[in-house]
């Protein structure tokens, strides 16, 4: 994946003049790339994830749901509580395609083992959870994970954003022209602590859960050796 900066597509027509141009400078890339790391040795391999999340409002009394155009603010959200959390297995928050998107990735890489395997996928889960608690703070909002939101560009299906800053406060507020507020809670930054602290538990567990393989292991393969001797 590319570097991604925030700023306005190019129309279709414009796309045309400059898409030669655009596959030029991607082949050199490559081509620069790879030279520069062909030789390139590393004995310790490292990966991760990313997820990309729609966020959506569902109105229950409608029975409609809306992309919910809050990315920026969510982003900033997100960071913030991630900062001030001591975690060594947190999350990164960056911006995706389009202002009702987001993606999240583990805050460090993981190590090539079978460690790292085993509770990649609950990391994954705690992230969702993450998002959806700090989403709570606005009625009928949540996290999906589609290609693309199915009726992004019908009437009604986008609803503007914007987050409150200052006092920390509980209740949740839409204003005439039906933009949510983000509100600033202090149990939301109490159940993304939680969070982090549960993926701890969930790597002490894997860790344990392979040293016991292991030892059992090579439990077997002693006996295999002494029953070969006899």
């Amino acid at each position: 994946m590319g570097f991604l900066k925030i700023g306005t597509p190019l129309s279709w027509d414009d796309v045309q003049d400059v898409k030669s141009l655009i596959r030029l400078y991607g082949i050199l890339q490559f081509v620069h790339v790879y030279k520069l790391n062909k030789d390139r040795y590393d004995e310790n391999i490292m990966f991760g994830d990313e997820i990309e999340y729609i966020i959506i409002r569902n109105d229950e009394s409608l029975k409609e749901s809306s992309a919910l155009l809050c990315a920026s603010d969510l982003i900033d959200e997100m960071m913030n509580l991630e900062s001030v959390i001591d975690c060594q297995y947190g999350s990164h928050w960056t911006p995706e395609y389009s202002s009702f998107t987001i993606e999240g990735t583990p805050s460090v890489p993981f190590k090539l083992d079978i460690n790292s395997s085993c509770f990649v996928e609950d990391c994954m889960r705690i992230r969702r959870s993450k998002l959806n608690n700090v989403l709570s703070a606005v009625q009928g909002a949540r996290a999906i994970t589609l290609p693309c939101f199915p009726n992004v560009l019908l009437n009604n299906s986008v609803l503007m954003a914007r987050r409150i800053t200052g006092h920390e406060s509980t209740k949740k507020k839409f204003d005439s022209k039906g933009k949510v507020e983000f509100i600033e809670n202090a149990k939301i930054k109490e159940k993304v602590h939680n969070s982090n602290n549960n993926i701890h538990k969930i790597i002490n567990n894997k860790n344990n859960e392979s040293k016991i393989v292991n030892n059992a292991f090579d439990q077997n393969k002693i006996s295999s050796i002494e029953m070969k001797e006899k």
